[in-house]
């Protein structure tokens, strides 16, 4: 598997690339072979990191892609397959600058975080499929409609994606607690996005039947 200085060198050639034209996710990814899984994964994942939901309805065909990336790892297939429609988005220049320097950093902050450790967490099959479980769940997770009104929805299930990704990438088996960690918060944060919901819903239900006219 490619490693950290591998990416980075790809990342550049293909920021140098964009500029001549517009590249698609599968042009990238052609490229990225073995590393593609992981690559690919923290790629999709970064426009998730905001806080504020604000892809609107690009967050459920986004998260229900990276539920797939992570079927495949659970899987263990060789080689990633997008659906087509994904793998054939187009970005330009400017585009593609702006996520693959987000994602040179984040494989920076790799370099300072992550080490060779717990390495029977990572090596083989099972590392393959400890990641590919987070990424799938942290997938279904983000493809849950919100509303596009909860802060952090979309930001915790991509964050522990992201480190699953980390772990096997670094070959590091505590980013898989760390991911386990961003899961666990998810859950808790949802179910308790759920009770709100549905104890306000209730309360705001008792309040129309008091204060609306009896005609409506």
């Amino acid at each position: 598997m490619a490693n950290r200085a591998d990416l980075l060198a790809l990342l550049e050639r293909t920021a140098a690339r964009s500029a001549s034209g517009e590249l698609s996710l599968g042009d990238v990814v052609s490229d990225l072979k073995d590393a593609s899984f992981c690559f690919v994964g923290i790629l999709v994942c970064l426009p998730f990191l905001v806080p504020v939901p604000i892809l609107g309805p690009l967050t459920i065909p986004g998260g229900l892609a990276i539920a797939a990336l992570g079927w495949q790892m659970l899987r263990g297939a060789s080689e990633i397959r997008l659906p087509k429609k994904f793998a054939s988005i187009r970005l330009g220049e400017s585009a593609w600058r702006g996520l693959l320097k987000a994602c040179q950093k984040v494989l920076s902050i790799c370099d300072r975080f992550a080490k060779p450790r717990l390495q029977h967490w990572v090596d083989g099959k099972r590392g393959e499929w400890i990641a590919g479980a987070f990424v799938f769940l942290g997938g279904v997770l983000l493809a849950i409609p919100m509303g596009g009104v909860v802060p952090f929805n979309n930001t915790l299930p991509a964050l522990s994606a992201i480190c699953a990704c980390i772990a096997l990438l670094e070959s590091d088996g505590l980013w898989f607690v760390f991911a386990g960690f961003w899961l666990i918060a998810t859950l808790i944060y949802f179910a308790l996005v759920a009770y709100l919901l549905l104890y306000f819903g209730a309360e705001f239900r008792i309040w129309l039947a008091l204060h609306m006219p009896s005609w409506l």
